[in-house]
């Protein structure tokens, strides 16, 4: 049980540092969003 919920405590958390990098590339780049 207790080693499941690290599992999903690291996954969870994996995704928020994905999405805040995701963000903090958006926020340092408003002028190159054609070079997608």
């Amino acid at each position: 049980m207790v080693s499941g919920y690290w599992m999903s405590l690291k996954f969870t958390d994996s995704v928020l540092l994905d999405i805040q990098h995701r963000v903090s590339s958006i926020q340092h780049q408003p002028g190159k969003s054609n070079d997608l």
